[in-house]
């Protein structure tokens, strides 16, 4: 029995030491990550039942995490704004009216950007300067 929770408890595990290594974690990382153990576990309950309990128990934690932060304004720009994920989970793991929803925040958040960049440069001019 210790032998198949060490083996349950592996994953998890190897999730918390990526989450928590020397280079920083970021947002858009970590739900998908959180969505890799979620469907590991899944995909364990089947074949281990004898500690179905402890597999339950994980995946109704990840749920309510999952619940909380994937649709979140700030998780769903953070995702959006990263080169390498971009609107790509969004458009395969929401509906249409979400993923419409996080396109308008997108467009809010980099119209916010410009609007402050623009100030920005305008109070920063350098006229007639050449360096």
């Amino acid at each position: 029995m210790a032998e198949k929770i060490c083996k349950i408890l592996a994953y998890p595990h190897s999730v918390q030491q990526l989450m928590s290594g020397k280079a920083t974690p970021i947002l858009s990382g970590a739900l998908l990550a959180f969505q890799s153990l979620h469907n590991w576990w899944q995909d364990h309950e089947i074949v281990n039942k004898d500690i179905l309990e402890y597999v339950f128990e994980g995946l109704e934690w990840l749920n309510k995490y999952h619940e909380k932060g994937s649709k979140t304004y700030a998780y769903m720009v953070t995702m959006a704004l990263n080169p390498n994920i971009k609107l790509s989970f969004i458009t395969q793991s929401w509906d249409l009216i979400e993923q419409e929803m996080a396109v308008e925040w997108v467009k809010e958040e980099l119209s916010k950007y410009r609007e402050k960049n623009s100030d920005y440069n305008s109070a920063h001019k350098l006229n007639n300067c050449t360096l």
